[in-house]
Formats: structure tokens, C-alpha cells, sequence
């Protein structure tokens, strides 16, 4: 799986299920919802590198905070990135 492919997975996957999780619907959908969801999970889950952390059912944002402080604090790393993407997309030409 390439790169890109990866990246798109990970935007699928998370957008599918944000879109479950986080939109009112009926009993009936949320069943039918849920299991679509544990489906990709098991398509998807196989192909995300260990170091990702966001919409996965065994590690999220508390293991990836865990995991920076563990590192910065033995200092094995190279350089640190500060990124603030706020407004990015809005400067992306959707033409």
C-alpha cells in the first residue's frame, strides 16, 4: 500500500466513523451503522502503522501523549514540529 493510498484509508475511516458516532439517527441505523463500522475496522486496522493513534478501538490521544513525553524525555528524536493548520482548507482552491 502506497502512501497516498494509506492517507486515504486513514481520511475514510476516521470520516466513516466520526460521520456514525457523532450523527443523530435511529436504533435501526445505529445497529446497521455499527456493524459497517467493525467491518472497515477489520479491513482497515491491519494496514495503520503503529504510531497512529486517532480512531483506533485499542490506543488514542492519552497513549499518544504518553508516547511523545516518553520520547522527549529519553531525547531520541531529531526535531520537533509545531504545525497549526487552522484555516489551511481554507486556502486549498476546491475549483
Amino acid at each position: 500500500m502506497t502512501r497516498e493510498s494509506f492517507c486515504w484509508a486513514s481520511f475514510l475511516k476516521a470520516s466513516i466513523i466520526s460521520a456514525i458516532f457523532f450523527s443523530p439517527s435511529a436504533p435501526s441505523d445505529k445497529l446497521i451503522q455499527n456493524a459497517v463500522a467493525r467491518i472497515l475496522e477489520a479491513i482497515y486496522e491491519q494496514d495503520f502503522l503503529i504510531c497512529s493513534y486517532g480512531y483506533r478501538p485499542t490506543i488514542g490521544a492519552k497513549d499518544a501523549v504518553q508516547d511523545i513525553t516518553t520520547t522527549l524525555i529519553r531525547g531520541r528524536y531529531g526535531y520537533i514540529l509545531d504545525a497549526d493548520l487552522q484555516g489551511f482548507f481554507d486556502h486549498i482552491n476546491h475549483q
